[in-house]
């Protein structure tokens, strides 16, 4: 009987998972043609289309990689999207005729997405419990938030230090939001901190 059961909810997951991957494929391929058309259409030539074709590529990485393969569903789509990050990026420069690719929107995208990369290694990483994962994801989080923001202002021009943000005697208006997340950030790590270690000290305290 449990078997049955469980044969019949793996029968709904993967029609579910289907219509899913139909819906969220032919979305994409209806705005594909729809751009390929306009654009053709009112400049008789391929521009801005490669910028939706970029756009789209990352979105399926996303939305419908992960549902099509059946191992590393996390791994897997997370590289291909990260590559097609650089690839959108690259075609944003190119249509804009831009010289910032390297010296601003590669830089904070390698950056970017190594906080991105430590996050999921955190929550692929069967060693560490749930509660410590939290805690490490969300030091990552506050440390990521404040570091890029610095890096933006910096390559900008900006003259903050990243020291600037995440003093606790220093809200400059433009600095307000991240300094918000960077506490919230590390509050809740050393909440969870505190929830993971106290149980534990506990343990060892009892006779």
């Amino acid at each position: 009987m449990q078997n049955h059961q469980n044969h019949s909810a793996i029968g709904i997951i993967t029609k579910l998972n289907n219509v899913y991957t139909y819906i969220m494929s032919m979305i994409y391929v209806i705005a594909l043609i729809a751009c390929f058309i306009t654009n053709r259409a009112t400049t008789g030539r391929l521009s801005w289309f490669y910028l939706v074709l970029a756009a789209i590529a990352l979105a399926f990485c996303i939305t419908n990689l992960p549902v099509l393969i059946r191992r590393s569903r996390v791994l897997i789509p997370a590289a291909a999207a990260s590559v097609m990050v650089y690839v959108l990026l690259a075609v944003c420069n190119w249509f804009t005729n831009g010289n910032w690719l390297f010296g601003f929107a590669y830089p904070l995208a390698t950056v970017s997405l190594i906080f991105v990369w430590c996050i999921i290694l955190v929550a692929r990483t069967r060693a560490i419990t749930p509660l410590l994962k939290s805690t490490l994801i969300s030091v990552v989080v506050g440390i990521g938030g404040a570091t890029i923001q610095y890096m933006t202002d910096f390559l900008l021009g900006g003259v903050n230090s990243f020291y600037d943000y995440i003093r606790l005697d220093y809200w400059p208006a433009e600095l307000i939001g991240n300094k918000v997340v960077f506490i919230c950030a590390i509050a809740y790590a050393l909440l969870s901190f505190a929830i993971f270690i106290l149980p534990r000290k506990t343990l060892k305290n009892t006779p």
